[in-house]
């Protein structure tokens, strides 16, 4: 990295902060680099806070990364010495990965650690509960039972410990599988198939773990090309029914997988197809909308978690629910593929994720995926709105979320952008369905029947519906390529992941157009809004997105929108040079 005059473009703090000065010209590969081993905490104008985390620098060492490139890379950077305080944490840290593995010895799962001294250290109250019935803590290591897999790994990395797991995967069932004569695979989905099959050699292991890409970056293709490339019966998880169907139109689009070798697995057929898909909530134990209780969820676990799989595709990763650690420890034996845009978690469980799917394999930044064209640019607006004069600072987030003052602008925007593809999304539904009215446009909501959001869809993606109000079933697993212009009217608080996601239904590349797709946050200028739109920004700022703030104007005719934010990019915006 090229040495600067002047301050350094980033300040090493004593606990491990990292504050990056956006007007450095350093500031964009520096950026690259931080986030593939510390997570962006704040982005207060000028300035970036990240943070170096446990389960950064782990993914950091998983992917190959030594302490000693990380230390040369800050002090470079920084143009100074690490505080002892930092070089130490990266130093213990990442020398944590790999003192713990799991090993597969005599066909029975054993925990191995490098020191007989490091076990007794561990919480031995509850360490026990993952010890197979037939055996005891011994000074190198224990035999696990096979369904804590998971779950122990969990556990350790809560406790400061990153397992590496050795044990291998079980076979599956073999099922030849090709892909279809038109199917030209772009060069990071090559790489990234090719990152997690591995060769099974020291330099490319044959693991598990979790893919990173932004929608519309063919995850998808990627997935198949796992199930492609292992040649056995694979499983694929999804959110919703929405994904379930996509999934299914994508093999057959992709691949020459025969009908009767592909299909959904609900309560009604309960059918094994070599190829099988299915929602999490078929298989965990929350209540469903089908008054689906745990018992029922059980047998389709235990009917699913039984077949001979060689991979289990968890779609969109990152919302596997709580309950579903169960259905995660039962697959443990089973090659996993977590793809996911926003590994993130709002309950800080990421290392939890990381412990039952398996570390980040492969991820390029959103930032060089644009520059190389493959998604489309974004230009991100944070419009504020103003409250009426008797709004106190004691109103609560979904009062504030829905101020009736946001209309004005909802009606601007929509005429500002007509026949361009626009999605108007939100969280509570008493403010959409007021939008929906007032624009004259369909909501789609959890309580639309799938028949009917099939229609919706298909009339939107002909241009024959202008306009679709979206409720959180917007948020994941939805294929509207020609959706150009997002208008966020309300959020779930503080969640980046949800953020990410949304912004995710409108970078599909527009070949007939040299515009930048536009992503609108409008936002009540209260404390209750504000502070959770700026948590919600966090995750695509590291990306490299800058969200451009303006200030709606109210009359007495109404809100009225500043102009159009402008095609460039706003100074500042950390982008590939």
């Amino acid at each position: 990295m090229e040495q600067a005059t002047g301050a350094p473009a980033l300040i090493i703090q004593q606990d491990g902060g990292l504050i990056l000065a956006l007007a450095s010209r350093e500031a964009r590969s520096i950026a690259d680099a931080l986030r593939r081993f510390a997570i962006l905490e704040k982005c207060p104008g000028a300035f970036h806070q990240y943070r170096l985390t446990r389960q950064t620098l782990w993914n950091a060492a998983a992917a190959g990364v030594t302490p000693e490139r990380i230390v040369d890379f800050l002090q470079r950077a920084s143009r100074a010495p690490l505080p002892t305080a930092v070089e130490r944490f990266i130093g213990e840290t990442m020398a944590r990965y790999g003192r713990l593995r799991l090993v597969r010895e005599g066909g029975a799962l054993r925990l191995r650690a490098d020191d007989p001294a490091l076990l007794p250290r561990l919480d031995a109250d509850l360490v026990p509960q993952f010890i197979a019935a037939t055996d005891a803590m011994a000074a190198d290591g224990f035999t696990v039972t096979p369904s804590q897999r998971g779950p122990l790994k969990a556990h350790l990395a809560r406790r400061g410990w990153s397992v590496r797991d050795e044990a291998g995967y079980l076979d599956g069932l073999s099922f030849p599988l090709a892909w279809s004569s038109a199917v030209n695979l772009r060069p990071y989905q090559r790489a990234a198939i090719a990152a997690f099959v591995g060769k099974g050699t020291a330099a490319a292991p044959d693991r598990s773990g979790l893919i990173l890409l932004p929608c519309g970056a063919g995850k998808t293709v990627i997935g198949i090309g796992a199930s492609v490339a292992l040649g056995q019966h694979t499983l694929i998880l999804c959110p919703n029914t929405i994904s379930v169907q996509q999934w299914l139109a994508a093999y057959r689009a992709f691949t020459t997988i025969l009908d009767g070798s592909l299909g959904e697995y609900d309560s009604r057929k309960r059918v094994i197809y070599p190829v099988t898909v299915a929602t999490y909530q078929m298989l965990t134990a929350r209540q469903t909308a089908r008054g689906m209780n745990a018992a029922r969820a059980a047998v389709h676990l235990d009917r699913l978690g039984g077949h001979d799989w060689g991979l289990i595709i968890f779609d969109e990763a990152h919302v596997l629910p709580a309950d579903g650690f169960r259905l995660a420890a039962d697959l443990a034996a089973r090659r996993r593929l977590g793809l996911t845009a926003t590994p993130i978690r709002e309950d800080g469980r990421e290392a939890d994720l990381a412990a039952l799917i398996g570390p980040t394999v492969f991820d390029l930044p959103w930032s060089q995926l644009e520059a190389e064209g493959w998604i489309a640019p974004v230009a991100c607006t944070e419009i504020r709105v103003p409250l009426a004069p008797d709004a106190t600072r004691e109103l609560s987030h979904r009062i504030v979320a829905s101020a009736p003052e946001k209309w004005a602008v909802v009606r601007r925007l929509v005429r500002r952008h007509h026949g361009e593809g626009i999605l108007v999304i939100g969280q509570y539904l008493d403010q959409l369905r007021e939008l929906a009215a007032r624009l004259a446009a369909p909501l789609v909501s959890g309580e639309t029947p799938r028949p009917e959001r099939e229609v919706l869809f298909a009339r939107f993606r002909a241009g024959e519906e202008p306009v679709l109000v979206l409720s959180r079933v917007g948020n994941a697993a939805l294929d509207l390529p020609n959706a150009r212009v997002a208008i966020e009217v309300s959020g779930n608080y503080g969640s980046r992941q949800e953020e990410a996601q949304r912004l995710g239904r409108i970078i599909r590349p527009k070949p007939d157009s040299h515009e930048p797709a536009r992503f609108y946050a409008i936002v009540a200028d209260h404390p209750a809004e504000v502070s959770h739109a700026s948590r919600r920004q966090r995750f695509l700022v590291a990306q490299g997105y800058r969200y451009r703030i303006i200030r709606a104007v109210v009359s007495g005719a109404g809100g009225v929108c500043p102009p159009p934010p402008p095609t460039s990019r706003p100074q500042g915006a950390l982008r590939p040079r």
